[in-house]
């Protein structure tokens, strides 16, 4: 057979198993007719030899070309001897052959019969799984977590807070913050100015309401004194026909109102965060009932509350109303005198506990119930005093009272 050259050769041609053949059939034609020598042998292996080793890509080729799975040539189920090991660019149907994506980098390491593939779609989420050659079947895909995915989320985290705190204290302006660090009292005199300070006797404020702007909604100083003089009208501060003192949504600090024993009220406190202490008051007692209203001092999903000091006089139309009454809250009732009717002191619901601290005073009658808990809530009665009743305390849904 007559040697036939090829003398079009691109570039990126690849030379086949033929194209070899033809080519040393060529070579050995030629040295049977003398017309290639020894040295001319050598060149064109030499040659043959550099371009072999030649690592640069010389062809051009693509990852398109090679190392690829086609779509859905492997799938969920295929075993271990389908895939190359080695690094190979996954590409499936969606996810329905069970890839935890569509597309990724899938990097197979066997030994022996064993085998564990890697499949990562970027750089901040990795998953695994493990070949079993008893079962003949691949473990679920398990996810791994890297540094980069977790700082991902450990950032998103941070902006949830931030945006979740830019909601809660929307609205809230600077000056709606109190940072004085010192402990402040303020006073209210009958012979006050509200244009005042209010930090002294001498420059206290005329009303209550004045001196109660001073609470910040939040706070992250000091203690705060509100210390209230006798003849001061409140009547400006507290709701009608039972004059309540309301005050809702605070959040931290420390807070104290002194009445001096000269006033009587109702307080209402609800959703306060924050440790309040009330003393020296007498509670209100009005001869009109109005559902709803004078429910005597309640006190719902505060931090912490105490009653110091309280004189009850239950002898009107509230008399059935408890005196004092908390819910979801934790509180004190101390040193509180009870006369004529019913002094209830009821904590009610699970997250609900009140101490009670040297309670005196007499019962209407012996069927009356000083402590009543409910609703997994607990009283605790240190020293009680109260007299003139057979029936203690009362415990239904799982209240508690001890002490009595």
């Amino acid at each position: 057979m007559n040697f036939q050259p090829k003398t079009d050769w691109k570039y990126d041609d690849t030379p086949t198993e033929g194209d070899f053949n033809r080519i040393e059939q060529g070579i050995d034609e030629a040295l049977k007719r003398g017309e290639v020598n020894n040295e001319g042998l050598v060149v064109v292996e030499q040659l043959i030899g550099t371009h072999c080793a030649d690592r640069t890509n010389p062809h051009n080729v693509t990852t398109s070309q090679i190392n690829k799975i086609e779509k859905n040539s492997n799938n969920n189920i295929s075993p271990l001897s389908n895939f190359s090991e080695g690094i190979t660019i996954m590409e499936s149907d969606l996810m329905e052959n069970g890839f935890p994506f569509q597309w990724g980098t899938l990097t197979t390491h066997r030994v022996l019969e064993y085998g564990w593939q890697l499949f990562s779609k970027d750089n901040n989420i990795l998953y695994t799984r493990t070949w079993n050659p008893d079962t003949k079947a691949w473990q679920n895909w398990s996810q791994i977590e890297t540094t980069t995915g977790a700082q991902s989320k450990a950032n998103k985290a941070e902006l949830n807070a931030k945006d979740y705190i830019d909601q809660q204290i929307a609205g809230i302006e600077f000056d709606d913050i109190d940072r004085e660090a010192a402990d402040i009292s303020y006073y209210v005199r009958t012979t006050g100015n509200d244009d005042n300070d209010g930090k002294s006797e001498a420059t206290a404020f005329a009303t209550l309401g004045r001196a109660l702007r001073e609470w910040k909604p939040i706070t992250i100083g000091g203690k705060r004194t509100f210390n209230i003089g006798e003849g001061v009208d409140l009547s400006e501060s507290l709701t009608p026909i039972h004059r309540e003192l309301v005050i809702k949504n605070k959040f931290g600090g420390d807070f104290v109102f002194n009445f001096n024993s000269a006033h009587a009220l109702n307080i209402v406190f609800e959703n306060l965060q924050c440790k309040i202490r009330v003393e020296n008051f007498e509670k209100y007692n009005s001869n009109i009932l109005e559902f709803g209203m004078g429910e005597g001092c309640y006190v719902e999903n505060c931090q912490m509350v105490d009653f110091n000091n309280v004189t009850c006089n239950l002898s009107g139309k509230e008399s059935s109303y408890a005196a004092f009454y908390f819910s979801r809250s934790r509180g004190r009732v101390g040193e509180a005198t009870f006369t004529s009717y019913r002094p209830w002191i009821i904590a009610a619901d699970a997250h609900s506990f009140v101490f009670v601290w040297m309670p005196k005073g007499t019962m209407r009658d012996n069927t009356e119930i000083p402590y009543r808990a409910s609703g997994g809530a607990i009283i605790d009665v240190l020293g009680n005093q109260v007299t003139n009743a057979t029936v203690l305390k009362e415990e239904e849904d799982a209240g508690r009272v001890f002490g009595v």
